[in-house]
């Protein structure tokens, strides 16, 4: 794996900081579609999530298959659209029964990761691709990808607990939801502002370690709350798990990755060779 890293190029990264989001996304839906799945009575039900959860694995044995994660394919995006349509239908099937509200956290996440994924496929086309190589560095496009995997991951999480938040009738039980709203907004707002994007920096990785450690506080809390609703946040808790693993693992091997990924953009090497 190292190895590869010495020869790739602006493009490379830049396709494999992509594919890493979307193969993240589905990873962190298949989580909650798993705990759907096990807390489903009805085996009709379970069909939808299983099937988003066997999605998510074909993802992960295509990103690890050979180079795939260092091309620009649709089939990362088609499986997340696949998701996204099997929701939908499963969703109005399942209309008006018990469970529907259940799956309001799962549907909310699918949708925002297919709406990102989207926007980050068409952004990868050749002339945006064109532009980066030659502005960008490989170092900056893999800290770049790495970046955007933990605030797209922060992105996909906080976004369902909004409706959770304003929902609470109790002001204790809204503080923790509260509080990962606002660290997914500064995890934004940091990402946008100038070059940091670019930059190997622990701050995104610290904004999702304190949002895990104030979704596991607060359903802590709620579990203990006998009006308290800790069991529906279970699935987001997971979600959340996931996410700071991996968020963990791209920080971590950042570094060497990218000191062995170590070039100059392509504009920089033509001037170099006269």
């Amino acid at each position: 794996m190292e190895m590869e890293n010495k020869d790739l190029t602006v493009r490379e990264a830049t396709n494999h900081g992509n594919n890493q989001l979307m193969v993240g996304f589905l990873a962190i839906t298949s989580v909650m579609a798993f705990m759907g799945l096990v807390a489903e009575l009805n085996l009709f039900q379970r069909l939808d999530d299983g099937i988003i959860f066997l999605l998510a694995v074909a993802a992960a044995i295509w990103y690890f298959g050979g180079r795939h994660r260092y091309q620009r394919s649709f089939v990362p995006l088609a499986l997340i659209i696949a998701s996204f349509v099997l929701k939908l239908i499963a969703s109005f099937m399942e209309s008006g029964t018990p469970t529907d509200l259940d799956d309001f956290p799962l549907g909310i996440a699918i949708i925002i990761s297919l709406i990102i994924s989207i926007v980050m496929y068409v952004r990868s086309r050749d002339k945006a691709v064109a532009r980066d190589t030659r502005v960008l560095t490989v170092r900056e496009a893999i800290n770049r990808g790495n970046n955007q995997l933990m605030v797209g991951l922060m992105a996909l999480t906080f976004l369902p607990l909004i409706p959770a938040a304003l929902g609470e009738d109790n002001l204790v039980d809204r503080l923790d939801d509260a509080l990962i709203v606002l660290l997914a907004i500064v995890g934004i707002v940091w990402y946008f502002v100038g070059r940091n994007r670019n930059q190997h920096s622990f701050t995104p990785l610290a904004l999702v370690i304190v949002s895990f450690i104030a979704q596991t506080g607060g359903m802590i809390l709620e579990m203990g709350d006998p009006l308290g609703e800790g069991v529906d946040d279970i699935p987001v808790f997971a979600a959340f798990t996931i996410g700071v693993i991996l968020s963990i693992i791209v920080y971590s091997r950042t570094r060497q990755r990218a000191a062995l990924s170590e070039t100059p953009p392509i504009s920089q090497m033509g001037s170099q060779s006269q």
